[in-house]
């Protein structure tokens, strides 16, 4: 992220484990181990503040060992890891980002020693330099990285992290990266084996990113270039992880809209069919979710997917859904009270509506699945199998979730939740 306001040295979020690393030390080749990568940036952390004063700096083994969380006699694999970052050289700023820097190669350390516990270690003038003043950085966690178990996973990680914008609503995007380059950030040799992308998909693309939704305190989604059948590039879409047992430190205090009791629970199946079907950028999808009520949203990007069947969309179908959902284009009937005065009451009212619909959508769906034939269930999972297919971002029980909606919403065998509304209503 580019951060014209640095923090101080002395300022870091210690408590945290919080490092400032430069972009330019995270676009690089990503020739290292899980364990050199993550000791790399323990280094960084212990050095900071001392970058602009001093050459050399110290730090015990037994910290290395405890802050990467590996066995505590593991001395000797350390040392090597040592070995490794001061051999390795690799090219910088890969991407680009920093339009000042120019492109470079370096060994990551100039030189390593171990004497009685202690590691002395310094960087080269030319990194020492960058890595004192960074314009454009990214914070990465130390407790975060210690989650993931691939190099690929907190190499991708850290990237993602590069272009998470605070004033964009802690959201973002990479920008187009063609799979050559990509191959290079993720340390993937010219192999036969890694020169077919389904491999690279599914070994440097999919399980990275399932690893970081998984783990992490960032949720990443993907989107494909593609000619014809060939894919030629990948961007990354990133914003906060919807998942709180991922945070590593409390959420700040976002600002409500004016419109806004509460902040509302995000709802992860419209997250994931919003970001992957539709790829609308994961910070708008959020306001969106926190902005309109979920019935509503769903209703519009019905709306959209038919218009864009019928051939009808000119745009973007993300362009268009949100500007559905913007204005309303599928006229989605307006919450029980619209009054902001009910208060309480209204929302209330919301959570047991929305609640008790969920209910008896999925004991519909059970019943559906119950009582369906064998030929009727092996027609949905080829639908569900071919709408997966389509739509990179989203998993197949969710694929499948949604086709028996759909079958059952068209058939009359489950109502919209105005039905249900209404009918709730009546019986209350």
């Amino acid at each position: 992220m580019e951060q014209p306001d640095l923090p101080s040295h002395n300022k870091l979020e210690k408590e945290h484990y919080d490092i400032i690393k430069h972009s330019s030390a995270i676009q690089i080749e990503n020739k290292l181990s899980l364990t050199a990568r993550k000791t790399y940036n323990v280094l960084l952390q212990n050095a900071y503040n001392l970058l602009s004063k001093q050459d050399e700096y110290t730090i015990p083994l037994r910290k290395i060992i405890k802050d990467i969380e590996i066995g505590q006699h593991n001395y000797q694999y350390v040392k090597d890891t040592f070995k490794a970052l001061v051999e390795t050289a690799v090219e910088w700023n890969i991407l680009g980002k920093d339009k000042k820097d120019k492109w470079g190669i370096s060994t990551l350390l100039a030189h390593a020693e171990v004497d009685d516990g202690i590691l002395t270690y310094s960087f080269s003038s030319f990194l020492r330099k960058k890595l004192a003043n960074p314009r454009i950085y990214a914070k990465i966690n130390l407790k975060v990285q210690n989650r993931f178990s691939s190099s690929r996973a907190l190499a991708l990680y850290e990237l993602c992290l590069d272009y998470l914008f605070p004033e964009r609503g802690n959201a973002g995007e990479t920008p187009w990266i063609d799979i050559q380059t990509y191959k290079k950030i993720m340390g993937i040799d010219d192999t036969k084996y890694m020169n077919d992308f389904k491999e690279i998909n599914r070994e440097a693309i999919k399980m990275p990113v399932t690893e970081i939704n998984t783990l992490s305190d960032i949720f990443v989604t993907v989107e494909y270039k593609k000619e014809k059948k060939k894919v030629l590039g990948v961007k990354f879409y990133v914003a906060e992880n919807p998942n709180d047992n991922n945070l590593v430190r409390p959420r700040q205090k976002k600002k409500k809209l004016e419109h806004q009791s509460q902040e509302k629970p995000l709802n992860k199946e419209l997250y994931e069919r919003m970001t992957g079907a539709f790829k609308i950028n994961p910070g708008d999808v959020i306001k969106l979710l926190q902005q309109y009520s979920h019935d509503l949203i769903a209703d519009n990007l019905k709306y959209a997917e038919k218009q864009a069947k019928a051939g009808k969309i000119k745009i973007t179908i993300g362009g268009y859904a949100r500007r559905a959902i913007e204005e309303n284009y599928a006229k989605s009937q307006p919450k029980l009270f619209d009054n902001d005065d009910y208060g309480p009451i209204k929302e209330a009212i919301e959570r047991k509506l929305r609640t008790k619909y969920e209910e008896y959508k999925q004991q519909t769906m059970d019943t559906f699945k119950e009582t369906a034939s064998p030929t009727r269930l092996r027609k949905i999972e080829e639908k569900a199998q071919e709408y997966s297919e389509t739509h990179d971002g989203l998993s197949i029980r969710t694929c499948r979730k949604i086709v028996i909606e759909e079958y059952l919403s068209n058939d009359g065998t489950m109502q919209s939740f105005d039905g249900y509304r209404k009918q709730f209503i009546r019986e209350d």
